[in-house]
């Protein structure tokens, strides 16, 4: 049962990026938002889910992996940023 979740997740981030062009914080970035996908993540959450050794990000070093990531995204998938808030990763729909 959890081999099939994480076969399912993993095609879930193939279908938003292409994995193999991302850095390790967009690898992580990806993992949160697709996690959430739709619903805000706040900005002190990714900051702090993201850290690694040299400890937690800032707000203006997440904008720019933010920034980074958004070339990165493949076509029907966007991140909007909540003014004051965080992102959310949106499907786009076409109707």
């Amino acid at each position: 049962f959890p081999v099939t979740i994480r076969l399912l997740k993993e095609r879930r981030l193939n279908a938003v990026a292409s994995m193999n062009e991302l850095t390790p914080r967009e690898l992580d970035l990806i993992e949160i938002l697709v996690e959430r996908e739709g619903d805000i993540v706040p900005y002190g959450f990714l900051m702090e889910r993201m850290k690694n050794e040299n400890g937690p990000l800032n707000r203006k070093h997440l904008g720019v992996v933010i920034h980074n990531f958004r070339k990165k995204l493949l076509n029907g998938y966007q991140i909007i940023g909540v003014r004051g808030e965080g992102y959310v990763l949106q499907e786009i729909t076409v109707y």
